[in-house]
């Protein structure tokens, strides 16, 4: 995954030298985190990708602060949380397709040399690129889920500034 990121970086980095600015190359930007908080998969860099450009923008984190947005958009913005909902489900679903797909395909191979039928050990070689397809399915709904997250950020962090503020102690001001 690093040296993915590496890659995309230096391909952004030669498009911007070449004279080129899109909103696409920022977008593709924005999307990935800096090689050194990469993590080891790409479900994990879709994550820490959101949460840089959110500490960047705002100095925002989205895993400590996560939780009051989500109860502060259930409590008022009902339409925004349900589409976030109605996101995330589906890449919970396939992220544990994906899983249990391999582990059927292990289980069936290790199944396969107990038994002496080899001809069963095949499921194995099926489920390894159904699972992986499965876990991209699973990153681009990902991707979907994030953007969702990042405009709850966007459009609703002073209200989330004000219910901390009205929580918290009085020189929490000074930090927003």
């Amino acid at each position: 995954e690093r040296r993915r990121i590496s890659a995309v970086h230096a391909g952004i980095e030669a498009q911007k030298n070449a004279g080129k600015t899109s909103i696409e190359i920022a977008a593709m930007d924005m999307k990935l985190p800096p090689v050194d908080q990469a993590a080891p998969t790409r479900l994990g860099n879709v994550f820490n990708g959101a949460n840089h450009t959110l500490i960047e923008r705002y100095g925002f984190d989205i895993g400590a602060l996560w939780i009051h947005l989500r109860t502060l958009l259930a409590a008022d913005h009902k339409d925004l949380a349900t589409a976030i909902d109605d996101e995330r489900t589906p890449m919970e679903v396939l992220i544990s397709l994906s899983i249990l797909t391999v582990v059927f395909g292990i289980e069936t191979a290790v199944l396969s040399l107990v038994t002496q039928r080899p001809a069963d050990a095949g499921l194995l070689l099926l489920s390894l690129p159904v699972g992986y397809g499965l876990y991209r399915a699973a990153c681009a709904r990902a991707d979907s889920y994030i953007e969702l997250m990042k405009a709850a950020v966007d459009l609703y962090r002073s209200d989330l500034a004000k219910a901390l503020k009205s929580i918290g102690d009085p020189s929490a001001e000074d930090e927003w």
